[in-house]
C-alpha cells in the first residue's frame, strides 16, 4: 500500500548535515510516509551517509543523477515527485530538518479537510550549532482560500520556508509538478504562485514546523539579491490575476528588496569589496527615498576610504526615526 506522505530531499554537498536531515524524518511520530533523497552528484560523502542510513530504514530510498545544479532544482525536485507514492508531498531540503511533531500536526489538518492544497508554518533559523531567538512567523494564521493566500504572499512578502509545506500530490500535478523560471535559481516562489492560483484552501499555522539552517555555502545567502529581484519580478507578473494593479504589488514589495540590498551593503563594507557596494548601493539609489540614497552614498564612501564604520549606527544617528 503506498504512503500517505512522500518526503523528497534534494541534496548536493551536504555531508555536513544529511544525517541530521534525514534522522529528523525517522524520528517522526506520524509514521506512514517515504523518503526520496536525490542526490545532485554530490562530489563529498553525502551519497555514503545516505546508503548507510538506508539500511537502518526500508523507507528510505536515494535517487542519483548528474549534477543539475541550482537552476535546475525544478527538475531535481520533479525526479523526486516521480519517483514518490504518496498522496502528500513533504519537502526538505539536504540542509535543513524537523521537530519531531511536524508531520503529525499537518497531517491532522490535511486530514480533517481534503480541500487543503497546502499547509506551511512558522520556521525557525538555525545556524553554527544555535537556534535564532527569532522565526519566520506566517503574515496570516488558519484555514483561508487561495484567493486570499495569493494577496496575502503578493503584498505581505508571505514567505513560505519549504521545510515548512506540505502539498496535496493532485495540486502538484495539476499546475505540471515544481515550476520554474528562467534564470530564476529557485523552485518554491514559482510553485507558490502556480499553487495559488488553484481554487482551494491554504492551512496556515503559528506552530514552527521546520528548522532553516543557514550556512556560508548556502544559495540562498550566496545569491541573495537575485533572488531578491527575481522574486519582485514573479510578484510583478502575477498582478493580473491578484485582482491587484501593479504599482500595488510594487510598492508593497519595494521595501523588502531594498532591505536585502542595505544588508548587503553592510556585509561590503566589513569585506572592503568596493564593487559590491557600489552594486548594492546602485539598487537601493533606484529603489530607494532621498535618505536611502544618502545610505547608499555613505556605504560606498566607508567602503572605499576603508573605515570601520557600521553602516546602521549612521542611519540610527540620522534618521532616529527609521
Amino acid at each position: 500500500m503506498p504512503p500517505l506522505v512522500s518526503v523528497i530531499v534534494p541534496t548536493y554537498n551536504h555531508e555536513k548535515y544529511i544525517e541530521q536531515c534525514i534522522r529528523s524524518v525517522m524520528h517522526q511520530t506520524f509514521f506512514d510516509w517515504e523518503l526520496i533523497v536525490v542526490d545532485d552528484g554530490s562530489t563529498d560523502g553525502t551519497g555514503f551517509k545516505v546508503l548507510r542510513l538506508a539500511r537502518e530504514d526500508q523507507r528510505l530510498r536515494i535517487v542519483n543523477q548528474c549534477h543539475r545544479g541550482i537552476y535546475g532544482l525544478n527538475a531535481t525536485y520533479n525526479t523526486a515527485l516521480k519517483e514518490s507514492q504518496g498522496t502528500y508531498i513533504a519537502i526538505l531540503e539536504g540542509d535543513d530538518f524537523w521537530p519531531d511533531d511536524k508531520l503529525a500536526k499537518q497531517m491532522a489538518i490535511h486530514l480533517a479537510n481534503p480541500d487543503i492544497i497546502l499547509s506551511y508554518g512558522a520556521t525557525k533559523i538555525f545556524s553554527e550549532g544555535v537556534f535564532h531567538s527569532w522565526h519566520i512567523k506566517p503574515s496570516i494564521v488558519g484555514d483561508v482560500t487561495t484567493y486570499t493566500f495569493r494577496r496575502e504572499f503578493l503584498l505581505n512578502q508571505a514567505h513560505i520556508v519549504p521545510a515548512s509545506a506540505i502539498i496535496r500530490r493532485t495540486a502538484l500535478e495539476e499546475i505540471g509538478g515544481f515550476q520554474s523560471y528562467p534564470g530564476f535559481p529557485a523552485t518554491d516562489l514559482p510553485t507558490w504562485l502556480a499553487l495559488s492560483r488553484l481554487t482551494g484552501i491554504v492551512h496556515v499555522s503559528a506552530d514552527i514546523l521546520g528548522y532553516w539552517r543557514r550556512h556560508d555555502g548556502q544559495v540562498t545567502s550566496q545569491l541573495s539579491l537575485k533572488l531578491a529581484d527575481y522574486g519582485l519580478k514573479a510578484r510583478m507578473a502575477s498582478w493580473s490575476q491578484s485582482g491587484l494593479n501593479k504599482r500595488e504589488i510594487y510598492m508593497a514589495n519595494v521595501p523588502h528588496v531594498k532591505a536585502i540590498y542595505l544588508d548587503y551593503l553592510r556585509n561590503c563594507i566589513f569585506r572592503h569589496d568596493i564593487m559590491g557596494a557600489m552594486h548594492a548601493a546602485q539598487r537601493v539609489f533606484h529603489l530607494g527615498k532621498s535618505k536611502d540614497k544618502c545610505l547608499a552614498i555613505f556605504g560606498v564612501l566607508i567602503t572605499a576610504l576603508n573605515l570601520k564604520i557600521d553602516l546602521y549606527s549612521i542611519v540610527r544617528r540620522s534618521y532616529p526615526q527609521q
